[in-house]
């Protein structure tokens, strides 16, 4: 019967008789190299191939050594730094793991002023406006402008007198000259000297660049060596555009032919063979316009003789010329300029 047929038996090759499964090889693993940790801080930066070291926050030029000197690194975060975001150096992120910004500083430095502090920024700002518009350090002892910020943001925190005259202004006074500094870098310019008078009636020279179209103040310095005819001293000017030798200097404008003598010219030049001299302002065109016109007319050479008498009074005395200016903004006196 069929139920008592018996099944055929199915035989297998040895080959193909069940393995049991083989462990699957496991990969090997990299093995970390000896030395230092690389630091985190410099997942916040770029380093270019000529070794330039580039922030990923404000586009600002760290140094130029690569990837070394990483305190200097840590210290423009910490101090330097506007676009960050964090409050501290120290902080994590919300899920309790901590974001590279936090492995910065450690808790060893979790006290020092994060480069993300909102109001060290807010600090930073409010300088930057003071200086811009010549405000005087004493707003900032204002009750009434502290108590409309207030209403703003409860702990808002104005900078005192002392790190505008110190810390703040060292900062952003570095940061001016750092834009200066890339707006200039290897770009025909001109060097644009002035003579005025500051605050306290003090003379002094204003140097400045002329590049593209646009101007830049490089720095003012005291007339202490200038004499009362004008002249400038020659290491005076080579200290400047040797300081600012990012820029190619093509050209030297002054008011005057007397700010920079003939031997003062000549010695620029061994240097800056380049460089040309220009001068002349309004001023300085009205008065050849006027000699001209006035040797046609006896008596308009007269009067003109003598107010170049009168003007002569005022030439070189800065503080003279400071009393006066004040006196014509007061609506006193017309305008007049020496």
């Amino acid at each position: 019967m069929a139920s008592d047929e018996q099944q055929p038996h199915v035989f297998l090759a040895p080959e193909q008789q069940a393995q049991p499964p083989q462990p699957q090889p496991q990969p090997l693993e990299r093995k970390r190299k000896a030395g230092r940790r690389r630091d985190e801080v410099w997942l916040q930066t770029t380093v270019h191939p000529d070794k330039t070291v580039v922030c990923n926050r404000c586009n600002a030029v760290i140094h130029r050594y690569g990837t070394t000197k990483v305190e200097r690194v840590r210290a423009h975060f910490e101090r330097k730094c506007l676009q960050s975001k964090k409050a501290r150096l120290g902080n994590g992120s919300a899920d309790g793991a901590a974001s590279p910004a936090a492995a910065v500083g450690g808790d060893a430095k979790a006290s020092r002023p994060g480069y993300g502090n909102k109001n060290t920024v807010f600090k930073r700002r409010f300088a930057q406006w003071m200086y811009a518009t010549g405000q005087s350090f004493d707003v900032v002892e204002n009750e009434l402008l502290l108590n409309a910020l207030k209403v703003l943001r409860s702990d808002v925190e104005l900078p005192t007198k002392h790190e505008l005259e110190n810390e703040l202004l060292d900062m952003e006074f570095a940061a001016s000259q750092s834009k200066v500094g890339k707006a200039l870098n290897g770009k025909p310019c001109c060097l644009t000297v002035e003579s005025s008078v500051d605050a306290a009636g003090n003379a002094v020279t204003c140097y400045g660049a002329r590049c593209e179209g646009t101007s830049y103040f490089l720095e003012s310095r005291p007339n202490e060596s200038q004499e009362s005819g004008g002249e400038l001293a020659v290491d005076e000017v080579e200290a400047v555009l040797a300081k600012h030798k990012k820029g190619v200097f093509d050209g030297v404008v002054t008011p005057t032919t007397s700010m920079l003598s003939k031997s003062t010219r000549e010695r620029i030049q061994k240097k800056h063979p380049q460089c040309v001299f220009y001068h002349g302002c309004v001023c300085d065109a009205l008065g050849l316009l006027v000699s001209d016109v006035s040797s046609v007319l006896p008596w308009l050479e007269k009067v003109r003789l003598s107010v170049a008498e009168l003007a002569k009074v005022f030439y070189g005395n800065h503080k003279l010329q400071s009393q006066l200016r004040n006196n014509q903004e007061s609506g006193h006196y017309a305008v007049t300029e020496f």
